[in-house]
């Protein structure tokens, strides 16, 4: 969720400036020089070197200039647009179920009010995959580096757009964990290449210790610049927004630091089998791991629930939830993040539904796959002992599987349908391959 449909907003809305938040307090100066023929004169060719990327002047990239007001209109139709599902439609309310029975917020607050709130100014210029096409905005906040800013941002852009002209792209499902991986890799790589870029080297002048240097230097500062959260939903959301800018910029420099000399390509060489887990990000050995040892991950199919559900009961939404999730859940109610990262490391593999019922009433569901007995048991004490939830929380754990099955609903589940879940978590085909 943004929860992971964020990562699909991400996709949509490259570059968010590090500074969201405090646009408010700035004066906006006007760029008009700032035109589609300057970016494609100065920055397209700029980027196109240093990163590696063919220079074709015959197929500029399509810029478009926007108002400020004008920007956030296009960016909120996007946003609409980012939360509607091929299979199961508009996924406002299944949100609004979620964090609800998470107690993340109340029943009475509205989730489609609060994330659009949350997304207001947070956009300076994206570049849409889908239409191909780099959105700037005529003005810009009077930052006091204001072309360090400028330089920045359009050449963040500028790498997404030739990413997605070069690159072997891959497009999972926008609400799951994997998604959220691969926009991360994305991400991470606009960011890093984007603030190296202003040394006015190449990356093997620039050098192994520079790039490292940099990477945190960067994180560093993002973190110093967060703002302030207002409510267990604005921290949940916050920490998804910047994943890809804290944990992705992480991700990425130790790809580069794995070689004798610095070079672009361990991280082209992601494009072709990138993360597939929010785990791989937040673990870069076991991404190194999964690709020296080509591991493969059998995934809980989203039908498998489907003949252990109680009579007339409907899966109204189904997909991945990834480590990250289960660790941003656990500092959202209280943890601190070193505590929060003990408790998930281990995660192997899971996925979530969203059930109706035959009387209306939603049960979230998920099951989780874990590499040892002992950390699905550490797992499903923290549900059992730690955190307490008002709303009845059933839940059962089969060391046998290694897995925890969690279920939470508004009302007290009936014993028919514990035992029919319970059957499931049992089920023989279940489990990491």
């Amino acid at each position: 969720m943004r929860i992971h449909v964020i990562s699909r907003v991400l996709s949509l809305f490259f570059f968010v400036g590090i500074c969201a938040h405090q646009e408010s307090v700035h004066a906006q100066v006007e760029l008009p020089w700032l035109t589609p023929e300057y970016i494609n004169s100065y920055y397209y060719p700029l980027v196109a070197e240093f990163r590696g990327f063919p220079y074709e002047p015959s197929r500029p990239i399509n810029v478009n200039v926007l108002t400020r007001d004008q920007l956030q209109y296009y960016f909120d139709q996007c946003n609409a647009k980012a939360f509607k599902h091929k299979d199961y439609g508009d996924l406002w309310p299944i949100y609004q179920d979620l964090f609800s029975l998470w107690e993340i917020i109340s029943p009475k607050d509205n989730f489609q009010t609060i994330f659009e709130s949350f997304m207001k100014g947070e956009v300076f210029a994206f570049y849409d995959p889908d239409k191909k096409r780099l959105t700037i905005p005529n003005q810009f906040p009077s930052f006091e580096n204001l072309k360090v800013a400028i330089d920045d941002t359009i050449s963040h852009e500028v790498v997404h757009a030739l990413t997605y002209r070069h690159r072997k792209i891959q497009f999972p499902d926008p609400s799951s964990d994997t998604n959220l991986a691969h926009q991360t890799l994305y991400e991470a790589d606009a960011t890093l290449t984007s603030v190296l870029i202003a040394f006015g080297k190449t990356i093997e002048q620039i050098g192994i210790e520079t790039i490292d240097t940099e990477s945190k230097r960067v994180i560093d500062l993002i973190k110093s610049r967060l703002p302030t959260p207002n409510s267990d939903i604005e921290k949940m959301l916050l920490r998804w927004f910047y994943f890809p800018y804290i944990h992705g910029l992480n991700f990425v420099r130790e790809l580069l630091m794995n070689q004798r000399e610095a070079s672009w390509a361990p991280l082209n060489a992601a494009y072709d089998n990138p993360p597939i887990s929010t785990s791989q990000i937040l673990h870069p050995l076991e991404y190194k791991k999964y690709l020296k040892e080509n591991v493969k991950i059998q995934e809980i199919p989203e039908q498998a629930i489907q003949e252990f559900l109680p009579k007339k009961a409907k899966i109204k939404f189904s997909s991945t939830l990834g480590e990250f999730f289960w660790l941003n859940l656990l500092m959202t109610k209280g943890f601190e993040e070193a505590e929060a990262q003990h408790e998930v490391e281990g995660w192997k593999q899971d996925r979530w539904w969203l059930i109706s019922l035959k009387d209306g009433q939603s049960v979230f569901v998920s099951l989780t796959s874990w590499d040892s007995i002992g950390k699905a048991q550490a797992f499903s004490n923290i549900w059992n002992q730690t955190i307490k939830l008002s709303s009845p929380i059933p839940i059962q754990v089969y060391p046998s599987n290694q897995t925890v099955l969690l279920a939470i609903s508004d009302q007290t589940l009936a014993p028919e349908v514990v035992t029919k879940l319970k059957k499931f978590s049992q089920h023989e085909t279940l489990g990491t391959q």
